[in-house]
């Protein structure tokens, strides 16, 4: 069977897929979760929450933006308060003092 002939059959009897499956068909697509199966099949795949996920993407965008006065702007725009823009910013400077990677309040161990 070629993998055309196999994607119209997943797609026609989907709801006969055990749970989450059907609902990664839905989001990934055929191909996606073929791949997905092909990277992790078989092995037990943990997906952290957004807010750990993107952290340090988060923290390193606020970073490039800080320019000293723009607490409040800042603040609005990644849903934090002042003071963790100011923890953020302290941490980076400790950051780069010490040597340690400090992820969105997060302190990571290397």
């Amino acid at each position: 069977m070629n993998k055309q002939q196999l994607k119209e059959i997943v797609i026609k009897y989907k709801e006969h897929m055990p749970e989450p499956a059907g609902t990664l068909l839905d989001i990934l697509g055929f191909e996606g979760l073929c791949e997905l199966s092909d990277l992790y099949g078989g092995s037990a795949l943990y997906i952290p929450k957004q807010t750990y996920l993107f952290s340090d993407c988060l923290r390193q965008s606020l970073l490039d933006e800080y320019d000293g006065a723009n607490q409040r702007d800042l603040r609005a725009k990644y849903g934090v308060c002042t003071r963790t823009v100011y923890k953020i910013v302290a941490r980076n400077m400790q950051k780069n003092k010490a040597g340690r990677k400090i992820a969105f309040g997060i302190r990571s161990r290397d």
